[in-house]
C-alpha cells in the first residue's frame, strides 16, 4: 500500500468520524423542538445543532470521496 493510499483511507476514516461526531453532538444539542423555528427563537443551542448537522454531512461526503478516489 502506497503512501498516497494510506492518506486516503486515513481521510475516509476521519470524514466517518465527524459524521458520527456531528451527530452525536447535533443530537444533543437539539432541544426536540420543531425543526421549523421562526427567526425570533433562534438560540445558540439551535445554532450548533445546526452547525453540527452540517459537519457531520461534510464528513459523509468526505469519507465517499475519499473511498472512491480509493477504489478508482
Amino acid at each position: 500500500m502506497t503512501t498516497q493510499q494510506l492518506t486516503i483511507l486515513l481521510m475516509a476514516a476521519a470524514g466517518a468520524g465527524l459524521f458520527f461526531a456531528g451527530r452525536y453532538f447535533a443530537k444533543k444539542f437539539s432541544s426536540e423542538e420543531p425543526t421549523f423555528i421562526p427567526a425570533t427563537m433562534v438560540t445558540a443551542r439551535g445554532i450548533a445543532s445546526y452547525v453540527s448537522t452540517v459537519a457531520s454531512w461534510a464528513g459523509a461526503l468526505l469519507a465517499a470521496v475519499c473511498v472512491f478516489l480509493f477504489f478508482s
